[in-house]
Parts: structure tokens; C-alpha cells; sequence
């Protein structure tokens, strides 16, 4: 018949798992969490870089869009016969 565990043996498996725990916790930490910062630092300048990219991309997008649209404008209403001031 199996013996059933005194307080005492609860109480040191108990402990050993919550050292066991911090173990894993200490490792978790220095060695898992250093890697995932150093991705997000990686991700966060190749961020910037498409954002130094993209920046005169979307400026010559935005003066072209404007400079269509008002000539889209001029020519409806060229066609319309109604005179507009440019």
C-alpha cells in the first residue's frame, strides 16, 4: 500500500518546483526576451527606413494628384463651356 506524504514532503516538492519555476523564469527572461527586443529594435529600424523611403513617394503622389484633379476640373469645365480662373 502507497504511503501518503507528510506535510514536510508537500512543502519540499512545493519548493522545488517554485525553484525549478524560477529557473525557467531566469532563462525565459535573459535569453528568450533578449531576442525578441533585439527583433523589435531590428523591426523598428528597418520601420524608419521604409518611412525615409516612402516619404517623397507620397509627397510627388499627393502634388500629382492635386495638379490632375485640377486639371480634370478645367477640362469639365472647359467642355461645359463655363469659364474658370487658374
Amino acid at each position: 500500500m502507497a504511503k501518503s506524504k507528510t506535510t514536510k514532503e508537500h512543502l519540499a516538492e512545493l519548493t522545488d518546483l517554485l525553484v525549478q519555476t524560477n529557473k525557467d523564469m531566469l532563462i525565459l527572461k535573459e535569453n528568450h526576451l533578449a531576442h525578441i527586443e533585439a527583433d523589435l529594435n531590428d523591426m523598428k529600424t528597418q520601420m524608419a527606413v521604409i518611412e525615409t523611403r516612402l516619404s517623397p513617394i507620397e509627397d510627388f503622389t499627393r502634388t500629382w494628384s492635386q495638379k490632375i484633379t485640377t486639371i480634370f476640373f478645367a477640362a469639365v469645365a472647359a467642355s461645359i463651356g463655363i469659364p474658370m480662373m487658374l
